[in-house]
């Protein structure tokens, strides 16, 4: 955000966060003084200077840059603080917040701190935790659906799945400066909600301490202005000034922390392709507090599951009395306080959308049928039941799995439960495919396809069926630019709609020549025989898997199955669903994303160096080491953002020259050095990018953000 409109948002936010009165009366010592009553860590002077700067706000004046600094690192605090959770229990902070310490209020609020907790992620290649969670029923986990997306498949309540390779747990203490934790296995999605960033699991072996949180069923109009606590896992936020961050959150986070604040009117905002009508709160919250509990310190009843925050603007929270609106919700067991009548919600269609009934699936409340099975050539030495939820329940007497041949057996493969697939059937008529479109970001802002140094132009595939744009092959959805040299492509350019996303089930993996260019330009299935590479999407299957209709989204899936979209990747590389791997759904779902659309460029990095390696057949094949992304999309306000990644498979790539090792190290960088590393260049994209000062040039460091988390990204 430009100064002005930081200086905007920053008057209104304190409007809504002075004393009664407003900026007027904090501008007066007396109510300067209300708010840093006790405060010791300000001292006599910053009291004067943060005083002198809301003076000036207040009167309209023009403000020093020293003036904002104060504003923001000095008065903020003390309005919306950050306060410390250790054993259970709480420091009541200063000033206008010393009310927390009464002991009415403390009871209340104690009273739910032991039942929030971290969500674990134990074996997530690049994130130590998704974000907050808290009980709201017997062994029920409530959490943000985009916290649960971290580790888990599906929408609705059938079918939910957890990602291969992935568990999830939870942790009630991870306080700061404390000991054991208090760890809970997730075992199983009980339910990724269709319309709100909400997410019920399932967990074994909850300690009675962590009694179940009472959700509020008033509506959100009757508890504006309400005061409130947020408590949660607090992260550093990259995309916002760390200086402050430190500032506010005294440089800890990661830790259970108790953040007050109130309730604002209701605001409408964009969560997954929906309008929802959401809580709005001004407590001081980050990138961890995803799922956090906002609990009514009047009554000590959660109002608000949090799930995203725009700074200086408002914090979003899904109202609890709107999930107290859904049967679905009510079913799975959640404490509410009451009941609310209502058969008339809005998001019906979503549900049906998610669990569709009849033959090929069944409303939510419907038990699932009981199913008998044979499993034969099992061998078991002790009798007793093996259950698998594949989600219909099958209980086979095998007693512990045995090994035949050396294979497991006892408990079924993903490919074993899967139904079977469609084949897939690229659209015949290759003339009829539009390809990328430059306008589609829309807003005035045209983004072109990257344009190839001079020197690369002889490398290029071109498309003998095209009279104009020759280097180009137009797909349904997305374009791309072959390196005949390499047989891979240069780039990929994709248009991805997230409001027209189709629930397509996956094909049977079958990829096709493109007959516009000649075949011995494709590298083809011989290289990824009897070794450990993948075959790997440039253009993700899920991110042209939209459109108007269905039959659209099949025909640019299938399109996405052409050796010219295929590049040589590592199994533990394009298998990883970490940061990679959903970049662009994390921008799609961005809150400053009003329009859910993104443009995506991505491609290989070619160097000279790179290891050959060699195919049963002899043919010799150059592997790329890395791979770039470049995302745009028009942020809320009508401003461009591009935003670049990188990510190495160099010493996964080792594994094939014995050398194995399984690190994967991925970034954030800079439109402009993935320019420097691939002779492309992105036009004005360069000017749109949060990380480039212009500072950058060949013989300084450049700059690199290393994505230990979604939340790491710079937007």
């Amino acid at each position: 955000m430009d100064r002005e409109e930081k200086l905007e948002r920053l008057r209104g936010y304190l409007n809504q966060i002075a004393p009664r009165g407003g900026l007027e009366t904090m501008a007066e010592e007396a109510g300067f003084e209300s708010m840093v009553e006790g405060v010791e860590s300000v001292s006599d002077q910053e009291q004067a200077r943060a005083q002198q700067a809301v003076g000036k706000l207040a009167r309209e004046e023009s403000l020093e840059d020293d003036d904002l600094w104060t504003l923001e690192a000095i008065v903020l605090p003390q309005g919306r603080p950050v306060v410390d959770i250790l054993n259970d229990s709480y420091t009541a902070p200063p000033g206008l917040w010393a009310h927390l310490g009464e002991p009415e209020v403390r009871q209340r609020i104690e009273r739910a701190i032991p039942s929030v907790g971290r969500v674990e992620l134990p074996d997530h290649p690049s994130l130590p935790f998704g974000g907050t969670g808290f009980v709201v029923g017997d062994g029920l986990i409530m959490t943000n659906r985009h916290v649960a997306e971290l580790f888990a498949t599906g929408l609705g309540i059938r079918g939910l799945l957890f990602r291969s390779g992935l568990m999830a747990g939870l942790d009630f203490r991870r306080e700061n400066q404390t000991g054991d934790p208090i760890f809970v296995d997730v075992r199983e999605v009980a339910m990724i909600h269709p319309f709100w960033d909400m997410a019920l699991l399932r967990v074994e072996g909850l300690p009675e301490r962590q009694q179940p949180l009472e959700l509020d069923t008033t509506h959100p109009e009757d508890l504006q202005s309400r005061e409130v606590v947020v408590i949660g896992y607090p992260a550093q936020d990259l995309r916002n000034d760390l200086q402050l961050q430190n500032q506010i959150f005294r440089g800890v986070y990661n830790v259970k922390r108790l953040q007050p604040g109130k309730l604002a009117q209701r605001s409408e905002i964009r969560s997954f392709g929906n309008r929802v009508s959401a809580a709005t709160h001004d407590s001081s919250t980050l990138g961890g507090n995803s799922g956090s509990a906002v609990i009514d310190i009047q009554t000590g009843r959660v109002v608000g599951l949090h799930f995203a925050g725009l700074y200086l603007k408002s914090n979003y929270a899904v109202p609890t009395h709107e999930l107290a609106r859904d049967s679905f919700v009510v079913d799975t067991g959640v404490n509410f306080s009451g009941s609310v009548e209502d058969p008339s919600i809005p998001w019906i269609p979503n549900w049906k959308a998610a669990d569709p009934p009849g033959e090929e699936g069944r409303a939510a409340s419907q038990p699932a049928p009981q199913v008998s099975a044979t499993v034969s050539g099992l061998q078991s030495a002790d009798a007793g039941p093996v259950t698998w939820t594949i989600p219909l329940q099958i209980t086979v007497n095998v007693g512990q799995p045995a090994l035949l041949s050396g294979v497991a057996v006892g408990v079924p493969t993903q490919a074993e439960v899967e139904a079977p697939k469609r084949k897939i059937k690229p659209d015949p008529n290759y003339d009829l495919r539009p390809g990328y479109d430059r306008e589609f970001l829309g807003a005035g802002h045209r983004v072109r396809l990257p344009f190839i140094a001079r020197e690369l132009f002889g490398d290029v595939a071109f498309n003998r069926r095209a009279t104009r744009d020759r280097h180009v092959l137009p797909y349904h959805h997305f374009s791309v630019v072959m390196n005949r040299r390499r047989r891979l492509a240069f780039f990929t350019a994709v248009n991805i709609d997230g409001t027209k996303e189709k629930r397509v089930p996956r094909p049977q993996d079958e990829w096709f020549v493109d007959p516009r260019i000649g075949a011995a330009e494709q590298l083809q299935n011989d290289l990824y025989v009897s070794n450990p590479l993948d075959r790997g999407h440039l253009v993700r299957r899920l991110d042209a898997t939209w459109g108007d209709t269905f039959q659209q989204a099949v025909t640019a899936e299938d399109d996405t199955f052409h050796w010219t979209n295929c590049s040589p990747q590592h199994e533990n590389f394009n298998r990883n669903r970490s940061t990679w791997g959903g970049v662009e759904n994390f921008i799609l779902n961005s809150a400053n994303n009003t329009d859910r659309r993104v443009t995506v460029f991505t491609g290989p990095v070619f160097g000279d160096d790179d290891p050959v390696y060699t195919t049963r057949d002899g043919d010799e094949v150059p592997l790329p080491l890395s791979y770039w992304k470049v995302v745009a999309m028009v942020k809320d306000g009508g401003q461009l953002s591009a935003t670049a990644y990188l990510i190495s498979q160099k010493d996964l790539v080792g594994e094939l020259f014995e050398a194995p090792s399984f690190r994967i190290e991925e970034f954030q960088t800079t439109v402009r050095e993935i320019e420097r590393m691939t002779q492309l260049s992105f036009d004005q994209l360069r000017d749109f990018d949060p990380l480039d000062d212009g500072t950058e040039a060949a013989a300084i460091t450049p700059k690199r953000i290393e994505l230990t988390s979604l939340e790491s990204i710079v937007i």
